[in-house]
């Protein structure tokens, strides 16, 4: 392309998407709370109907596509969707958000130069299995930070069929989207998807896909920020404005007063009084409004109240805040390093702590309440004190917790979980079992389900890997120095350590066994995939285990595979080839293929016949 041409094309290019993004919509208010049961209110019905500017068909040859609009109002509690389809039925998928039916609604702050870093991402997939519920709605991003967050009683979706289609209501409490309130944040976007379930002509899942945006962030794990279109936001005309509140700095030191911002609503003397409630939902302190705070702004005296996260409550508004305890991070450091007798990686995992204490420290937000943050600096003055006290903080610990070893590649410390025995004696010899994470995740949660029969130290890596299956040699040093870190300091027999992993973490048990097969008894692959890592990073570089001459290490050695047949995610048939050519290969195969089952965790069933497995691969 000539150089002119390219310039004009690049021009229009940004001017495009320069008048596309400067189209702000305005979403009108309601002050009626809508009634959320899957079907449009009677006085809702003068919202005007909007439909999606991008479809995406992900090449599926499927039927004929269903036509989604949807509305949108604000209201005193929240924001209100209400998702419209002309299908006849629902698709019921487990992560229906992606494989539908199901959506996403990402709210934050609007770019209008690129993507956004500050936004929430809330989910919903409709689900009629008692078992799937506490994960039909969530928050499944905030930040950039993939971990899930529960959305709080006040926000809720349901959805319906009705004589000509289906609907989706979700109404959203401004509590569960802070800090995009209106009155308090400006330049507030949003981009809504929402995927229809559908089988293609062959029968197999399928999914269609619309949106406000474009944006590849609402199906790949791996793209952080998002696209937003702006929104603006009316007032009901002729009406007084309902009460809404901030604390303007929600994590603060111990000691300094809440910075409070208010608007709108009527102040009597019976409705000015304030409470503050601890974690037990005790009044910890109350107090009322002066004029400022009638005004708008006021300072609310806190100093009585000890380092914890609490509850600010006020005319039926609530919001939380942490007071953060008073700790110098440089003396700590200076007390670990001058302390000898504790073990080497001891002081790593408690200086890999100081180090996320820091990040912390430097990146938040003024409207993010960090309980955890608080949590973590009050445990690191618990630990610090039995250091001096001359004991070691994790010497019998038996809860999942994060340890850290110092990286051999490259200096850094790096994190594992781990988790042990409840019968836990030094002196005795246990099983390891090592269990790797699902793409787009960490591991600090891993190990709060049990993945053996509590007779195993179990340990899940970090492996510095999110997205790329463990293909890089970075991943694959990680595991083995965190199998190193717990060797080293607790009670291993090295005779006895088997592999697993579920997702992107079952090809990784693969590979990570057959990079060093002489380390291993078994391997155990829950909704894997036998080719991830060439499959996504688009080479064929990494180990294939489709093919034969993959599958020689694995002679005599114990699998277990676990695959649902409904996985919309991973291909079940590709698992069941290889179940068959590793016991053609001679390799010891225990199988679990679980018709109806979609890419979750192992049903009750298969996980008996797991734990049987590991019993029989110990007491050999």
């Amino acid at each position: 392309m000539p150089l002119l041409t390219r310039v004009v094309f690049v021009f229009i290019s940004i001017m495009s998407f320069s008048i596309e993004a400067s189209q702000t919509s305005v979403i009108k208010g309601v002050k009626k709370r809508p009634v959320i049961d899957g079907l449009l209110d009677k006085h809702l019905a003068t919202l005007p109907v909007r439909h999606f500017e991008r479809f995406y068909d992900f090449d599926n040859d499927g039927p004929v596509p269903a036509t989604v609009s949807y509305r949108i109002a604000h209201h005193a509690d929240g924001l209100y969707l209400y998702f419209e389809t002309d299908a006849d039925a629902i698709t019921y998928r487990k992560r229906g958000f992606i494989y539908g039916d199901g959506f996403k609604v990402v709210v934050g702050k609007y770019n209008p130069y690129g993507r956004a870093k500050e936004y929430v991402e809330v989910v919903y997939s409709p689900t009629k299995r008692e078992e799937d519920m506490s994960s039909r709605q969530y928050i499944s991003s905030y930040n950039v930070t993939g971990k899930p967050r529960r959305l709080s009683d006040k926000s809720e979706m349901q959805e319906a069929v009705f004589d000509g289609g289906t609907g989706f209501e979700v109404f959203l409490s401004w509590q569960d989207i802070s800090p995009y309130h209106f009155h308090f944040t400006q330049n507030i976007g949003l981009n809504l998807y929402f995927a229809k379930g559908i089988l293609d002509k062959a029968g197999t899942i399928a999914t269609y896909g619309y949106a406000i945006r474009h944006d590849e962030g609402i199906w790949d794990e791996a793209v952080d920020h998002r696209v937003l279109a702006p929104f603006s936001f009316s007032q009901p005309t002729g009406e007084s404005q309902p009460f809404s509140m901030t604390i303007v700095q929600r994590t603060l030191p111990v000691g300094q007063a809440l910075d409070l911002k208010t608007y709108g609503g009527s102040h009597t003397d019976s409705a000015e009084t304030w409470h503050i409630r601890d974690k037990e939902n005790a009044v910890v302190a109350s107090g009322k409004l002066n004029q400022q705070g009638k005004a708008g702004h006021c300072q609310i005296n806190v100093s009585s109240l000890a380092a914890g996260t609490y509850v600010f409550e006020l005319l039926g508004h609530s919001q939380s805040f942490s007071l953060l305890p008073d700790v110098d991070l440089n003396n700590v450091l200076s007390i670990l390093w001058d302390t000898e007798d504790i073990s080497r990686g001891t002081k790593n995992t408690l200086l890999f702590r100081i180090e996320q204490i820091q990040e912390s420290l430097d990146s938040i937000k003024p409207y993010e309440s960090k309980h955890e943050l608080v949590e973590q600096m009050v445990s690191l003055e618990d630990n610090l004190k039995l250091i001096e006290q001359g004991n070691d903080p994790f010497a019998s610990l038996k809860l999942p917790y994060r340890r850290a070893f110092r990286s051999k590649l490259d200096g850094t410390l790096q994190p594992y979980t781990i988790k042990l025995p409840d019968n836990y004696e030094p002196s005795k010899k246990y099983p390891l079992l090592v269990f790797m994470h699902g793409s787009g995740q960490d591991e600090k949660s891993l190990l709060d389900q049990p993945r053996s029969n509590g007779e195993f130290i179990e340990i899940a890596p970090y492996a510095r890997d999110k997205f790329y299956a463990y293909a890089f040699q970075q991943s694959d040093i990680d595991i083995n120095e965190a199998i190193a870190d717990a060797i080293a300091n607790f009670s291993v027999d090295e005779s006895r350590i088997i592999i697993g992993g579920f997702s992107m973490g079952g090809y990784g048990a693969l590979l990570t066994y057959v990079r060093n097969p002489e380390r291993y008894a078994g391997v155990a692959v829950f909704a894997g995939h036998p080719n991830l890592a060439n499959q996504w990073l688009d080479t064929d570089t990494y180990a294939d285990f489709t093919k034969p001459e993959a599958l020689s290490s694995f002679h005599k050695v114990p699998v277990f595979i676990y695959h649902g047949t409904a996985d919309p995610a991973l291909d079940v048939t590709l698992m069941q080839k290889l179940a068959a050519d590793l016991e053609y290969s001679g390799a010891f195969v225990t199988t679990s293929f679980v018709d109806g089952r979609g890419h979750v965790y192992q049903d009750s069933d298969t996980h008996k016949r797991y734990l049987a497995w590991l019993e029989s691969l110990v007491t050999q």
